[in-house]
C-alpha cells in the first residue's frame, strides 16, 4: 500500500517515542527531524516507484513502452503505422518559359502540416504547365492522406518556376497504434483465443497488420473450405489495395508459400465495399443560436462521419430517424423541413461485407 511522506514521518516519530530513546527533540528544523524527513523522502519515492510498477504490470493500466513490453510477452507488437504515398502534379499557372528540373527530394506541404518529398527527378518541359511526380510523406500518420486536387506549396529549397503542387492521389498513411487500440486488440486475443484456424484466428491475423482497424470473418462463404476476411482501414473506411494484399500474404499467399491458415482452406481477403450515405436537407435555422450554413454543414459532416465509424461492422442498418436527429442536434439548427437519405426516407441496409461511409451532404435554408 502506498504511504505518503507525512505518514512515514509520523510512523518514524511514533516508533522512536515508543522505543524509549533518549532523543527528545523532534521539532521541525531539529537535526533528528531533518534526518528523519530526508529518509522518509527517499522511502516515499520508493513507494511511488512501486506503485508505478504495479500499474505498468497490468495491461489495463499500462502505457507507452511499458505496454509494448507487456504485450510482447504474449507475442504481440504495436502497429508502427505507415506513411502516405502517391503522386502529385507539380506545375505552374502558365506554360513554362523553359524546361524546369524538379529534383528528387523536393518538399511540398499542406499549410504547415504534412510534408511530402519527391522520389525521383522530374522534368517540366518548356511550354507545359504540369508534370506528374511520385511522392511519399516524410512522417507516419493518417493526416497525410489527402483528397485529389488538394493544393500544396513548396517548402525548403524552392524550385524556380514551380508555383504549386496538386494532389493526384495520396493514400496509405496510418497512425501508430494507440495504447487503447493495442489494449483492445490484446484483450480480444486473450478473451477470444484463436485455435486451429477458427474465426478468432483469422480476425487476429488480419488485425495484426498495419492499416487494419477492423476485420469481419465469413466462414464457408463460398462452400466448404472457403473463408472470406473483410477489412476496414483508417477511420473505418475501406483500406488500400496494399493493405489488402499484406493481409492476404500474411494469412494465405495466393502465390503459395508459408501461410497461417490451415492447409486446404481457400482464403479470400477483400476491402469492405463502401456504401456512400448521401444527405440532402432543407433546414430551419435557430435564431436564438445563429450559425452560418457552412459551419453547420462542416459540423454535421464531422458528426455523421464519426457516427458512421461507430456503426462499422456493428450494425446492418443506417437508420433514417437517427441521421435526422443527428442533423437537428447541430448548433444553429432548429429543425429540418425536408430531408432525404440516399434520395429517400427509408433506412439503408448494410451487409456484412459493406461499410457505410460519408457521401455528399447538401444543406439549404428555408
Amino acid at each position: 500500500m502506498y504511504k505518503q511522506f507525512t505518514d512515514l514521518v509520523k510512523a518514524m516519530l511514533t516508533y522512536l517515542a515508543a522505543a524509549g530513546a533518549d532523543l527528545t527533540d523532534f521539532n521541525p528544523g531539529s537535526v533528528l527531524r531533518t534526518l528523519l524527513e530526508a529518509v522518509c523522502a527517499v522511502i516515499e519515492e520508493c513507494y511511488l516507484y512501486l506503485a508505478v510498477q504495479a500499474r505498468m504490470f497490468f495491461v489495463a493500466t499500462s502505457e507507452g513502452a511499458w505496454l509494448d513490453k507487456r504485450v510482447q510477452d504474449f507475442g504481440m507488437t504495436r502497429k508502427a503505422g505507415d506513411v502516405a504515398t502517391g503522386t502529385i502534379y507539380v506545375g505552374r499557372d502558365s506554360p513554362a518559359p523553359f524546361t524546369i528540373l524538379v529534383p528528387a527530394g523536393t518538399l511540398f506541404e499542406l499549410s504547415g502540416n504534412a510534408q511530402y518529398k519527391t522520389l525521383a527527378d522530374a522534368t517540366l518541359p518548356e511550354g507545359t504547365t504540369q508534370v506528374e511526380v511520385a511522392v511519399t510523406a516524410t512522417a507516419i500518420g493518417a493526416a497525410a492522406n489527402l483528397a485529389a486536387n488538394t493544393v500544396l506549396s513548396q517548402v525548403g529549397t524552392a524550385v524556380a518556376g514551380v508555383q504549386w503542387g496538386k494532389v493526384k492521389a495520396l493514400t496509405g498513411g496510418d497512425d501508430a497504434e494507440t495504447d487503447d487500440a493495442l489494449k483492445a486488440r490484446f484483450l480480444d486475443r486473450m478473451r477470444n483465443p484463436g485455435t486451429s484456424g477458427n474465426q478468432a484466428d483469422y480476425r487476429q491475423w488480419a488485425m495484426a497488420i498495419d492499416g487494419v482497424t477492423a476485420a469481419q470473418v465469413l466462414p464457408l462463404w463460398n462452400g466448404p473450405g472457403t473463408v472470406k476476411v473483410v477489412l476496414l482501414g483508417s477511420d473505418k473506411q475501406p483500406p488500400t489495395a496494399d493493405v489488402v494484399a499484406a493481409v492476404q500474404n500474411a494469412i494465405a499467399p495466393t502465390a503459395g508459400g508459408e501461410r497461417k491458415a490451415p492447409i486446404g482452406a481457400t482464403v479470400t481477403v477483400v476491402a469492405a465495399e463502401a456504401v456512400p450515405i448521401n444527405i440532402a436537407a432543407t433546414i430551419l435555422l435557430d435564431q436564438t443560436n445563429p450559425a452560418a450554413l457552412s459551419s453547420i454543414e462542416t459540423a454535421f459532416k464531422a458528426a455523421l462521419k464519426a457516427y458512421l465509424g461507430t456503426m462499422a461492422f456493428q450494425t446492418d442498418t443506417v437508420r433514417y430517424v437517427r441521421i435526422g436527429s443527428l442533423l437537428v442536434e447541430q448548433a444553429g439548427v432548429l429543425d429540418y423541413v425536408t430531408y432525404t437519405l440516399n434520395g429517400g426516407t427509408a433506412n439503408i441496409a448494410v451487409s456484412s461485407t459493406q461499410v457505410a461511409v460519408l457521401g455528399e451532404v447538401t444543406l439549404s435554408v428555408q
